[in-house]
């Protein structure tokens, strides 16, 4: 039996550019920028994903298979990741996860109610001398409007959770409303929207 595909109604684009970012499908292509952003921000990407990812001791091949599955969710079209670059391309500022609502766990019965509404979620992160920046504002501003306009997508999800206040702040100025509040706290705990 064929799966069918995460957001099979929606165009999914190759690409995204404005003045300071350009965001392409993560590849194992960007492997030794990826995990230089990546070992940059360990300690705040520990909480964002509440979890000791990535760890002090975090190798190039550990990033390297994280990679390799992500390209091949991409591809299968299970989940979208999207690596967030410096327009030249030389430094990456971060990355962007496009998934399906049903892998926010855990939840109750009402909340998995609420979720199924929505198609998507999105998670991201951009590196710590980035952060609090107008640059990280614009980008997470023209990214919403990236999702709206070429993706269709006008009811997705922003997550987020208490031990990154600078996201909630982000999401906050950039016109998203705290939506659902999760009663387990998890990396999603904040479900923000753009209506």
């Amino acid at each position: 039996m064929k799966q069918v595909r995460f957001l099979s109604n929606y165009s999914i684009p190759d690409s995204f550019q404005n003045t300071h970012c350009f965001c392409e499908p993560l590849k194992p292509d960007h492997i030794h920028l990826d995990y230089e952003a990546v070992m940059s921000s360990r300690q705040f990407l520990r909480l964002w994903s509440k979890s000791d990812w990535p760890s002090d001791n975090f190798q190039l091949e550990d990033n390297l298979n994280d990679l390799v599955m992500h390209e091949k969710e991409h591809i299968e079209g299970v989940a979208y990741t999207y690596t967030i670059l410096s327009v030249d391309k030389n430094e990456c500022l971060g990355c962007l996860y496009v998934n399906p609502t049903d892998r926010i766990e855990p939840v109750t019965d009402h909340e998995r109610n609420l979720l199924n509404q929505r198609p998507a979620t999105i998670r991201f992160w951009i590196r710590n001398s980035y952060q609090n920046t107008d640059k990280e504002s614009i980008i997470v501003k023209d990214l919403i409007s990236w999702f709206k306009l070429t993706w269709g997508l006008k009811e997705i999800l922003f997550s987020c959770n208490k031990q990154v206040p600078g996201q909630i702040k982000l999401f906050r100025s950039s016109g998203l409303f705290l939506w659902l509040e999760l009663q387990n706290p998890s990396r999603h705990e904040l479900l923000w929207s753009i209506y």
